[in-house]
Order: C-alpha cells, then structure tokens, then sequence
C-alpha cells in the first residue's frame, strides 16, 4: 500500500481496495498493459503518444498518455484519469465525447460478479490496473 500511496498520493489509497480485494495488486501493471493493449491502444497507439491506427479517423487527435504527468505539474492526475476512463458520471452540458466509456462497458462485462465479487468491484479493479499501467509509462 506505501507503494500506492508513493504513486498516486493518499487519497487514491482506499480507490486500491478494489483491486486488493481480488487479491491481484502484484499483477496488476500487467492486466493493466492487457487492458490497455485490449481497450485503449487502437486510438491512443501501442506507444500511448496517441498514433493508434484509428487516430486518423477521428476529429480529435488522441492525447499523448505518456504526458499525463507531466501536463500536470509532474503529477500523475489519478482521479481525473478515473473519471475520464470511467466515463459514467459524464456531464451533459459538455457535449459528446468520442472516447467509450469504458467503465459501463467493464460493467456489462463483469455483470454477475466473480467468486462473490461485485461487478462494480470488478470494474473498479480494471480502472485501477489501467491507471497502474499508465502511471508506469509517463515521461
């Protein structure tokens, strides 16, 4: 957990129990490389500095993920990547936004839960592994 807390400050701390519960934190960078490879790499590209094969075909340019941290002070913005990634609490008065989202998709997929798990623990675990992974290849 002091790990955790190194990388995404204390307030991401109790976020990290979705993905403890599972018993999965040490696999963590991994499934979250997975996710990404499986999710995110078709527009933001392999490299994560947003050159994905459908990049091109879309009206907006995909952002650069690698830069995250550095587009922010040098801090990696763990709840706003969250919230971005998660999707489902978007605001209406903000337009459409090109980008899936992933947490209600997470969710249809993990409905039923797994060995007694929540699906939206699931789904919390997905989000927490991405970032992990994300907060691994900044610049």
């Amino acid at each position: 957990m002091t790990t955790i807390r190194k990388i995404f400050g204390s307030t991401a701390l109790a976020a990290v129990t979705a993905i403890s519960c599972t018993g999965v934190l040490a696999d963590a960078p991994q499934m979250g490389r997975a996710h990404y490879e499986a999710k995110c790499a078709v527009c933001h590209g392999a490299d994560g500095k947003g050159n994905g094969p459908v990049a091109n075909m879309l009206t907006e340019k995909p952002s650069d993920l690698t830069m995250m941290s550095k587009n922010n002070g040098g801090t990696f913005p763990f709840w706003a990547a969250y919230e971005i990634v998660d999707g489902r609490k978007g605001v209406g008065a903000h337009g459409t936004r090109e980008m899936p989202v992933w947490g209600k998709q997470f969710y249809q997929a993990s409905r039923g839960g797994s060995q007694g798990i929540s699906a939206e623990t699931i789904v919390r675990g997905q989000i927490m592994e991405l970032l992990i992974y994300l907060r691994s290849i900044q610049q």
